[in-house]
């Protein structure tokens, strides 16, 4: 399951893939928890393994 401790674990994990963009995602993922994501329609367009599509989702 991916959550928040999750994202943030592995974008302080050196051995993570997401580590070496992890000022771009640490500041997209800033941005999506100022945001009131509830009601809001969301597409994910093959970007990958989904995680972030999920994430939001829950």
């Amino acid at each position: 399951m991916v959550n928040r401790e999750v994202m943030l674990r592995n974008l302080n994990d050196p051995r993570h893939p997401v580590f070496e963009r992890r000022r771009l995602y640490q500041a997209a993922l800033d941005r999506l928890l100022a945001m009131l994501l509830a009601g809001l329609t969301v597409l994910d367009y093959g970007c990958g393994p989904g995680d972030w599509g999920v994430w939001m989702a829950t």
